[in-house]
């Protein structure tokens, strides 16, 4: 299992060697760059010099864009929406929204236009942090996308269909995305978060061939999800997930997504979620590991054996708790802790 924390950065070199100095001595693997879009356009020191500095520590620099197209995650100030206004996403009246679309492949080539920048600056692997269903853009590109897959018009369409259009669209953005890495820089590792609320979603995304890793957010143990039945489902819903992938990519309406009572599965590989480890900081065995079930499967797309396995709070305590990743400084020491008394033990 590799430890890793996102982080926010700097364009000064001397914060950047103190915090990177830390999380060097606190025993992380991977550092997960949180780069916005000012960073590409004003503040470029944070991108140019934190995969060298982050190397130099062992640790793993990864690109995540962090408010892009006002999308993804926070930090929403996109210089690109204000000078492409074609990129924003447009209600069904043909109002404004503040967003950018995914779909528009303007937004789609900026995207890959800073991933290049990332790659050329030294980061190792590419994160899709989060990204979900458009559900009320009805602009020209998402009108456009839907008459060429539907051969109708997406103001007409049932809800029901609009919901598949709309996942549909999602899934086909990750592939375009993880496509692009693989083909203009082998050396990024793809990496995906789709969040709980889109576990519709899981298995179609984990059968996109470029995409090396996916994972989801710690919040779904919160629900009292079983991790066992997540592995069970996701292991026999493989080859239909496989064939849904392939129905998006060519544009066919038929059986593009898992059924909803599939929800409850996972997918292949190592976990890439930002929060891929949670030690408990309170309670019974304070300073340890909350337990963790995982299993051996093997990755799809004929790749090397690799764990997959997600986080489940125990339920032999008393309290409980929902995990929390701030403040990061007191997670990070407690991770350490728990590695340390990991490797310590006879």
């Amino acid at each position: 299992m590799r430890l890793g924390v996102s982080y926010m950065g700097h364009h000064n070199p001397r914060h950047l060697k103190s915090d990177i100095a830390e999380m060097a001595r606190l025993r992380l693997d991977d550092l997960l760059v949180a780069a916005q879009e000012n960073d590409f356009a004003c503040f470029s020191g944070k991108l140019k010099l934190t995969p060298q500095i982050a190397k130099e520590h062992g640790l793993r620099p990864v690109a995540v864009f962090w408010g892009a197209l006002n999308l993804f995650g926070g930090g929403r100030s996109s210089q690109f929406l204000l000078e492409h206004p074609e990129g924003f996403q447009v209600g069904r009246d043909g109002s404004h929204r503040p967003q950018g679309c995914y779909v528009n492949p303007a937004c789609v080539g900026r995207i890959e236009e800073m991933i290049g920048v990332a790659a050329g600056c030294g980061f190792e692997g590419y994160f899709v942090d989060e990204p979900t269903p458009l559900l009320d853009c009805f602009c020209r590109a998402c009108r456009r996308k839907f008459e060429e897959w539907y051969g109708g018009a997406l103001t007409e369409a049932s809800e029901e269909t609009q919901l598949e259009f709309r996942r549909r669209c999602c899934v086909d953005y990750v592939k375009t995305i993880s496509e692009y890495c693989k083909a203009a820089h082998p050396q990024l590792e793809t990496m995906c978060c789709v969040m709980p609320s889109d576990s519709a979603m899981w298995e179609a995304v984990a059968a996109i061939p470029a995409l090396d890793n996916l994972g989801t957010d710690i919040y779904w143990v919160n629900n009292g999800s079983d991790i066992e039945t997540m592995r069970r489902s996701c292991a026999a819903s493989r080859q239909p997930a496989a064939s849904a992938a392939s129905d998006i990519t060519n544009g066919s309406s038929a059986g593009t997504f898992a059924p909803a009572a599939r929800s409850e599965s996972f997918s292949r590989g190592r976990c890439s979620s930002k929060n891929s480890r949670m030690p408990s900081t309170s309670g019974p065995g304070k300073g340890r590991s909350a337990p963790v079930k995982a299993a051996t499967t093997r990755r799809l797309h004929g790749r090397a054996p690799a764990r997959s396995f997600v986080w489940q709070r125990d339920p032999a305590r008393a309290e409980s708790r929902i995990f929390r990743m701030d403040p990061a400084r007191d997670y990070c020491r407690a991770a350490s802790r728990a590695r340390s008394s990991r490797t310590s033990s006879p």
